[in-house]
């Protein structure tokens, strides 16, 4: 996995600093033994992975979260500009080994690198929008990698991420926790078959339309580096 997936760079420890309110929600805890996690489950089951962000730091903190063009159109349909919300993240040669055949695809290629579009982050680390008090604020317009997230399919198995992802060890709450996959489903609202759904989606974003997709790309890059006149 590479292109797609929400990729982390966190170096040092996530702070602990959430506010007094948010410090009483069970979601924040991370010493739970097997019963309290039963106990969220049956309380908070229609708690979403937004919820998550609102309450204290998650997925959406110190990580590169990639973009398909139906991510930048669902977006756009909101009124934002692409040069507003996503930047160009290019690619190592060390970083393309081992990617699957439809991840390079996805890949566009400029001036001999290889680039993918990613979210901006804020000055805290946060994605650009990950507001405080309000959690995301896309919605149902979050990016398919956010929806997936913290899982993936392999071959017909839904399974987690950090299962096969190193880097993503301890990134989300729920998993962190000791949930099994269904569990973690049942929290965040999502099924088995949408989780398919999702990935099905993401290769298919990331293969598709790939003209349209480079120009974002070549747009983006010119904005950020525009050639001398």
């Amino acid at each position: 996995m590479g292109s797609w997936k929400i990729r982390t760079s966190i170096l040092d420890e996530r702070p602990s600093t959430p506010d007094k309110q948010a410090c009483k929600h069970p979601f924040y805890s991370r010493t739970w033994n097997r019963f309290s996690w039963l106990i969220f489950l049956e309380e908070y089951s229609q708690l979403t992975c937004r919820d998550c962000g609102r309450i204290q730091e998650s997925c959406c903190f110190k990580t590169t979260v990639p973009l398909s063009l139906e991510d930048v159109k669902q977006i756009e349909s909101l009124g934002y500009r692409a040069e507003d919300f996503a930047e160009v993240l290019e690619y190592g040669e060390d970083e393309l080994d081992g990617l699957e055949n439809w991840e390079r695809e996805s890949l566009v290629e400029f001036c001999g690198k290889c680039y993918t579009l990613v979210f901006k982050h804020a000055n805290d680390d946060n994605c650009i929008f990950l507001k405080k008090g309000r959690g995301c604020v896309l919605g149902e317009h979050r990016a398919l990698a956010c929806k997936i997230y913290p899982f993936w399919r392999r071959d017909s198995e839904i399974m987690f991420l950090d299962d096969f992802e190193e880097s993503m060890k301890d990134v989300c709450m729920i998993r962190r926790n000791g949930a099994k996959v269904d569990e973690a489903l049942k929290c965040i609202c999502e099924t088995r078959e949408n989780i398919k759904e999702y990935h099905d989606r993401i290769i298919k974003a990331f293969t598709s339309e790939k003209l349209e997709y480079a120009s974002v790309v070549k747009k983006i890059l010119e904005s950020k580096n525009p050639s001398p006149a």
